[in-house]
Parts: C-alpha cells; sequence; structure tokens
C-alpha cells in the first residue's frame, strides 16, 4: 500500500466541543496513527512531507541495509542527511 495524502498544519478551529478529545488528537498523533497502520500492512509513506515515526519506526518500513549500502556506494554518508535525518518532523523544530 503506497499513500500519498497532504496533511499540512493544524486547523485553527476543530468539530469537537470536547476539550480532552481536541487536546489528544493532535494532527501529529493522526499522522503518527496513520504510519502505524501503514506499517502493520507492510505500506509506505511517501516522503515528502515530515514524519511523526522515530528512527527504529521508520526503518521498519523501508529497507534500511539497501539505503545504507547506497550511501555507502556513492560515498555520501558525511556529506548528506539521511533520508529520516530529511523528514523526521522533529528535526524541523530545532
Amino acid at each position: 500500500m503506497y499513500v500519498n495524502i497532504g496533511i499540512y498544519g493544524q486547523p485553527r478551529l476543530t468539530q469537537s466541543f470536547d476539550e480532552e478529545e481536541s487536546s489528544s488528537n493532535t494532527v501529529a498523533e493522526k499522522i503518527k496513527t496513520l504510519e502505524g497502520y501503514l506499517r502493520e500492512v507492510k505500506g509506505f509513506q511517501m516522503l515528502c512531507s515530515d514524519s511523526q515515526q522515530n528512527a527504529a519506526e521508520f526503518w521498519e518500513m523501508f529497507d534500511a541495509a539497501l539505503y545504507d549500502w547506497l550511501r555507502a556506494k556513492y560515498d555520501c554518508k558525511v556529506s548528506i542527511p539521511s533520508v529520516f535525518e530529511k523528514v523526521y518532523a522533529e528535526n524541523r523544530t530545532k
């Protein structure tokens, strides 16, 4: 399964009037839930958007061995950030 859904930002207003429900269902949490489902069904997330997955979850979805082999072959392990470093949402807030 491949998913290419754009989820951008957090809406200013929510449809829910339940404070607890609104605060516990952030966009980031919804994305993390979707990413978890994709890992369960052996699916993939498109890498043009932020990811809420940690490194272990991310590499469960993608083939780290092949990726590391290619980075070594083309000698870019030091000069170019990894794809995980580029898409991990926490890296964008630093």
